[in-house]
């Protein structure tokens, strides 16, 4: 709450991170409407670039993070595996998104695990839809 209250008192603010829609408004603040400026990469490359990313965080830096989020106890063959090779196997389950969980924001909806049911997944496309087209600068 007080950054809230400490943002709402600013004229300018920029913030330059990966970030998720914040609806202020459901936080409390009427006075804080943030502009959203966000650039999109095309989602098969951030995919396999999140892939690359985690297999190297496991497989080679050996953080903590990594192995938390990592849940089979042997990650040997991921460290010798390409991402075709993974997703070949993979069997394609109805989720929700990470695109359409970034621009949701905090509602319950947006949260729901997956793989969520359809009537989970279209109201959170409705919603980050929405959060696109009123909330951000295009």
């Amino acid at each position: 709450a007080r950054l809230i209250t400490d943002l709402a008192s600013r004229r300018r603010v920029l913030y330059d991170r990966h970030l998720h829609f914040v609806d202020f408004a459901q936080l409390g603040s009427n006075s804080l409407r943030p502009v959203y400026i966000n650039m999109l990469r095309e989602p098969l490359s951030m995919q396999v670039s999140a892939f690359y990313f985690w297999r190297d965080c496991i497989c080679r830096t050996h953080k903590p993070f990594c192995r938390a989020a990592w849940q089979p106890s042997n990650s040997s063959p991921l460290c010798s595996t390409g991402v075709d090779a993974v997703y070949a196997s993979v069997e394609p389950q109805p989720a929700v998104g990470t695109i359409t969980r970034y621009f949701c924001g905090q509602a319950a909806v947006c949260k729901v695990a997956d793989p969520a049911p359809a009537a989970a997944r279209r109201a959170a496309l409705a919603r980050a839809l929405h959060n696109l087209r009123h909330r951000y600068l295009w």
